[in-house]
C-alpha cells in the first residue's frame, strides 16, 4: 500500500496540473505578502489576479496603491523569491480597478 503523500507529486505531473498549482500558490503568496506590507486600513488596495510566464498581474483600487506597488516592485519580487524558492518572477504589472 502506498501513502498518498508519495503518490501526489506523480499524479500532479501526470495530470499536468502542477503548473496550475504553482500559479495559484504564487497568487496566494503575493496576496499574503500584501497583507503584511500594506497598512491595516489599505490591506485590500492591491490584489494579485494571476501569475503567468513570470509576471504577476495585479489590480489596484487607486493610483496611490499602484504607485506604492511600482516603487517597491524589486523589493517585493525579492521577497517573493525568498518565500517561493525555484519560482521565476520577472515583473509585477498593475491596473486600476474599474
Amino acid at each position: 500500500m502506498f501513502q498518498l503523500k508519495d503518490l501526489l507529486p506523480d499524479a500532479l505531473c501526470r495530470g499536468r496540473i502542477s503548473r496550475g498549482v504553482a500559479m495559484v500558490k504564487m497568487v496566494e503568496t503575493f496576496n499574503d505578502l500584501m497583507m503584511e506590507k500594506l497598512p491595516s486600513a489599505r490591506k485590500d488596495d492591491v490584489q494579485a489576479l494571476s501569475f503567468k510566464d513570470g509576471v504577476i498581474n495585479t489590480s489596484c483600487k487607486n493610483n496611490l496603491a499602484m504607485h506604492w506597488l511600482m516603487t517597491r516592485e524589486r523589493e517585493l519580487i525579492d521577497e517573493l523569491l525568498r518565500r517561493t524558492p525555484g519560482a521565476r518572477i520577472t515583473k509585477i504589472t498593475s491596473r486600476l480597478q474599474s
